[in-house]
């Protein structure tokens, strides 16, 4: 963890360079920047319940992820960028967003209980919608947007205790069921036998396998004063996965909303 935080520190202080070095190089500069990184802490889903048992925690967005992080890049772009007024308007287009999260359910066992599981959740998508800029006094900006954000998911999750108690995103059970007849004479007496064998075979450990994509709205607002500024963005709704425990398999939409604080860097 405190690896984790000095390389996040260090980023930090990379990124406050690079922009008073661009700032310096492009002299004036107006109060309505355009282009802008963010970085910052992402919260994924909703604490453990004790009371459930894991699917049901996860069907219900309790997903048990740590504090983890986030990266966007992207740009406003002003359709009155000439105007007088102390107000824009245009689309933001993140084009970029990174998420990363570590799943931790080691207070959510019991005690004396042994167990497999945690691992990591990942997320990237690009993000495009409307945004409302407005300079209320001096260099202070507030931005506001409402966004679509198509939204590519890797969960490398699996729990496994003692108490017989599963659950991973993973379908053991996809494409079982799907087979094919074929006939050939294993027993050597001329006779052609029938058998079936597997139409395809299916992987679920494969990276293909535990990628899920969904739309969500993303909505957010950054305070920001010069270059520096503070960005908040809530996106909610629900992803179709899929998944195999104790009390069932198949397909699922589960809740994955999520919630970012960033420092906003712009130019």
């Amino acid at each position: 963890m405190k690896k984790t935080l000095t390389l996040f520190s260090a980023a930090m202080v990379g990124l406050l360079l690079t922009t008073s070095i661009a700032m310096a190089q492009s002299g004036n500069v107006t109060n309505f920047r355009k282009g802008y990184m963010r970085l910052g802490f992402h919260f994924l889903g909703n604490s453990l319940d004790e009371a459930l048992s894991p699917t049901e925690n996860i069907l219900a967005g309790n997903l048990g992820a740590s504090r983890g992080y986030a990266l966007e890049v992207g740009k406003a772009y002003y359709f009155n960028n000439d105007s007088s007024l102390p107000l824009r308007y245009g689309l933001d287009w993140t084009v970029l967003s990174l998420s990363f999260n570590m799943f931790d359910w080691e207070d959510y066992v019991a005690e004396g209980t042994e167990f497999e599981g945690g691992k990591f959740a990942a997320g990237i998508s690009s993000k495009l919608g409307p945004v409302v800029s407005f300079n209320p006094v001096e260099k202070l900006i507030i931005d506001a947007r409402v966004q679509i954000a198509p939204q590519v998911y890797f969960y490398d999750f699996g729990y496994y205790n003692s108490d017989d108690d599963y659950f991973s995103f993973t379908n053991d059970e996809e494409g079982s069921g799907s087979y094919v007849t074929e006939y050939d004479d294993a027993n050597g007496d001329g006779i052609a036998d029938e058998y079936e064998i597997p139409a395809e075979s299916y992987d679920p450990e494969k990276v293909m396998s535990r990628l899920f994509f969904g739309i969500k709205p993303s909505f957010g607002v950054t305070i920001r004063r010069n270059a520096l500024g503070l960005a908040l963005d809530y996106s909610p709704g629900k992803i179709k996965t899929q998944y195999s425990s104790n009390e069932g398999h198949g397909e699922e939409k589960v809740d994955v909303s999520s919630f970012h604080i960033k420092l906003s860097l712009t130019l």
